[in-house]
């Protein structure tokens, strides 16, 4: 859905077959960040399970995709915190799915080089 700040009514955004696969989960716990004419998602969760994917939405084009990341990618993880500094996004904390615990690890995503660091 896209919020019409104009009229403040919000518009369902029809989904292209040619990207559905590649549209993210229903999910709660997740961050946000724009940067640039996109919006990055990552991580969050479902009641099944946690996601370390990091999706992208092509503000411009109105499509989703998942792109390519290399690097030391975070665990799944929901709760966590993320900000925007640059061209990097952060993120910190977040209950780890695999662990069984909170996070106190802080994670840079080089959003020019799509290159994880820890």
């Amino acid at each position: 859905h896209v919020l019409c700040t104009e009229n403040l009514r919000w518009v369902l955004l029809p989904i292209s077959k040619k990207y559905a696969d590649e549209v993210p989960f229903k999910r709660y716990g997740h961050t946000a960040i724009a940067y640039g004419k996109k919006i990055y998602i990552w991580g969050g969760r479902n009641d099944e399970i946690a996601c370390n994917v990091l999706y992208c939405f092509d503000t411009e084009n109105n499509c989703w995709s998942m792109p390519d990341v290399t690097g030391s990618v975070p665990s799944a993880r929901d709760g966590h915190s993320a900000c925007l500094h640059g061209y990097y996004m952060y993120i910190f904390g977040g209950f780890e799915e695999d662990e069984d615990t909170f996070s106190q690890d802080v994670f840079a995503l080089d959003l020019e080089q799509m290159s994880w660091s820890y």
